[in-house]
């Protein structure tokens, strides 16, 4: 039976072509990732087989390929071609997809591929019974003679079946020929056979009519009455009488001693019961005590109430006096537009965080981000400690300094999102009043970039991979960046 395998990367050949293969095909000739068969094999220092595509797959954006097998990093320009593994492959006996009568190797398939196939009735189709493959020539054929699944006559009944099922049906239908097992007599179907001739045949073995009474003699008709004529039943229905009537005494003993253990256990819940009342009569005095208490206690409460509402009301001028003054405080922000926000989604964190680890540039940069139309220029970027993950940002040159202030007045905040529960959210802010990094503020000299800032231990790695947290899901965290500009930065706290 012929064993199916795709081929990528073969030349002469589409790819994604299902190859019928005479012969399994080794594991060591078939790509390690996807299984399928490539002419032009890429294999690591470990000689795990990978096909061109999936190379591309598993190497990061630096070309650092990564090995499913063994787990081996390295550059892809370290993977080497196997011609051993392209000669074998070669080699291997295939028959023709479109099904013709060719069988040959794969390279001389390459070849016969191209001419094959060219009239319509070469093209292949799916069988709409059993959905196998094969030629639309063909198909007439396949249905009408080989098709497991084609519908057939029993040659005994009305009934159609299918040709899978047709052996399990002949074996089972009520009008196939049968003979009677015990006499041999030849009939037309088995459902005469059950129906009329079995309840009458004379050789059929059968109970003797007192097998209810415990004789366990069994024989044909003749035998049967025969044997009743010999056998004095009668002692044997005495015994069973006798055998009930001893059965019945010991029902009625022990259905007299159930009753008499009922009545006890009767007794005993009806004492139980008098306890009951008792306690119940009980908690209902110490109840009426409590709410005594409570009303007592309800009353202090209230008095401490109207107490607190004093307080209140007295606090109520203070809080007046404190709104006054933030909205004063509120009044002297400006702000230049409306608040800018970039979400930076980083996943696969995985295999990033293992990347980074052997990279020489331990940073995840994003790309450049404008706050607006004129706006500030912004590259965020993070890095993976081994304890700590690092957010930093860089401000760029961009072509609207010209119309905006310097330095760059406002606040931003970092937020490390919780995908499953906002309260979890991790906020932390810049003041770019802030004189420490007041050099990363100032307007950046033409196509430079100021110098980086930002949090150095802005969340533990463990606090990050908390999946209560709810921060990494599916291999992928979310970082927040809001950017807050004013014509005048809030005064300090």
């Amino acid at each position: 039976m012929p064993h199916n395998v795709t081929v990528v990367s073969v030349d002469g050949l589409p790819d994604e072509l299902s190859v019928p293969f005479v012969e399994p095909v080794p594991s060591n000739l078939r790509c390690s990732l996807c299984y399928r068969i490539t002419e032009h094999a890429l294999s690591d220092p470990r000689d795990h087989i990978f096909c061109s595509p999936c190379t591309q797959v598993l190497s990061d954006v630096e070309n650092m390929f990564t090995c499913t097998v063994c787990a081996w990093q390295g550059r892809q320009e370290l993977l080497t071609q196997r011609r051993n593994v392209a000669d074998a492959v070669r080699a291997l006996v295939v028959l023709c997809p479109k099904q013709c009568s060719f069988q040959g190797s794969l390279l001389t398939l390459k070849e016969h591929f191209r001419g094959c196939g060219s009239t319509q009735g070469d093209e292949v189709v799916s069988c709409p019974l059993c959905k196998e493959q094969v030629t639309k020539r063909g198909l007439g054929l396949h249905v009408g003679k080989f098709c497991n699944m084609r519908i057939e006559p029993c040659p005994y009944c009305i009934c159609s079946i299918g040709h899978a099922d047709m052996e399990h049906h002949m074996s089972s239908c009520d009008y196939r020929p049968s003979s009677c097992q015990y006499c041999m007599l030849p009939l037309d179907t088995f459902k005469e056979l059950r129906e009329k001739h079995l309840p009458q045949c004379e050789l059929r073995p059968r109970l003797c009519d007192y097998n209810t009474f415990g004789c366990v003699y069994e024989g044909t008709s003749e035998e049967l009455r025969k044997h009743e004529a010999e056998t004095n039943h009668i002692e044997l229905v005495n015994e069973r009488f006798q055998q009930m009537n001893r059965t019945f005494k010991e029902s009625k003993e022990q259905c007299s001693a159930s009753i008499e253990q009922l009545r006890t256990t009767v007794d005993g819940l009806f004492a139980k019961n008098l306890d009951l009342e008792n306690s119940v009569q009980e908690l209902r005095k110490q109840q009426d005590q409590k709410s005594h208490e409570t009303a007592e206690m309800c009353a202090r409460y209230e008095e401490k109430f109207r107490e607190l509402q004093d307080g209140v009301k007295k606090n109520e001028v203070s809080v007046g006096e404190w709104q006054e003054s933030l909205r004063t405080a509120m009044t002297d922000m400006t702000l230049v537009g409306p608040e800018f926000k970039h979400i930076w989604k980083i996943q696969p964190y995985s295999h990033l965080r293992r990347v980074t680890r052997s990279a020489e540039n331990k940073y995840l940069k994003s790309e450049a981000v404008r706050t607006g139309s004129p706006g500030y220029l912004f590259t965020f970027s993070c890095r993976f400690t081994e304890s700590e993950l690092s957010v930093c940002m860089n401000v760029h040159s961009g072509e609207d300094d010209d119309l905006l202030p310097w330095p760059l007045p406002g606040r931003i905040i970092v937020t490390l999102k919780s995908q499953t529960n906002p309260k979890n959210d991790v906020d932390k802010v810049i003041d770019t009043t802030n004189p420490s990094i007041a050099e990363c503020f100032v307007r950046p000299e033409a196509g430079g970039i100021n110098p980086r800032f930002g949090f150095v231990d802005f969340v533990k790695l463990p606090v990050l991979e908390n999946e209560r947290k709810g921060f990494l899901v599916n291999d992928c965290f979310i970082l927040q960046f809001t950017i807050l500009l004013a014509k005048n930065s809030p005064p300090n706290e």
